[in-house]
């Protein structure tokens, strides 16, 4: 019977990449500053929808507030996720589908009766601006299209400009130092 120590390997362990880290709110862009406050504007209208559906004129039946949570988790994730330039990217085309959506609202919404708004007397309230997607089941009214338009000019706007992150002094002197000494 052979009692050798037996020869260990070094146990490889699997190399992964480093997780990028996530900016704190205020060292972030502003167009990623906007899919964090926006989107969760968003999402949260979308799940308050839900329990008061004529919350702020609005027409939130089940299927807008489907749409609405899926928009402000996406527009969550691309803040908390994305880079400066995906960010942005995302604030132009959010923006603009959002702003398309609140301008053909009026343009193809005609008076009518919601009949998926709820109103205090249970009867149908009657719209300017009706835009029935699917009557008695996805309209949007007035309300919701100036929403939209609001929402849309707010992201298109991030997705635009861009500001540069002001430096504290002390940041401005470390890196001064650094150049010094480098």
């Amino acid at each position: 019977m052979d009692l050798q120590t037996p020869t260990t390997e070094p146990e490889r362990k699997p190399t992964r990449a480093p997780l990028p880290e996530l900016p704190a709110p205020n060292k972030a862009s502003g167009a990623n500053q906007t899919c964090w406050y926006g989107g969760t504007i968003i999402l949260a209208t979308g799940l308050v929808g839900y329990v008061v559906p004529g919350l702020f004129s609005l027409h939130l039946n089940p299927v807008h507030n489907l749409i609405l949570i899926v928009a402000g988790a996406l527009a969550i994730w691309f803040g908390i996720t994305a880079p400066d330039y995906t960010a942005r990217k995302f604030c132009k085309w959010f923006g603009s589908t959002f702003l398309l959506v609140g301008i053909a609202g009026f343009a193809f919404g005609h008076r009518a009766l919601s009949l998926t708004r709820p109103t205090i007397t249970g009867l149908p309230e009657e719209s300017s601006f009706l835009w029935q997607l699917v009557p008695g089941k996805f309209e949007l009214g007035t309300a919701d299209h100036v929403l939209h338009i609001i929402i849309g000019a707010v992201f298109l706007a991030a997705g635009f400009i861009i500001i540069k992150n002001r430096k504290t002094r002390a940041e401005k002197r470390e890196e001064k130092e650094e150049m010094i000494w480098h």
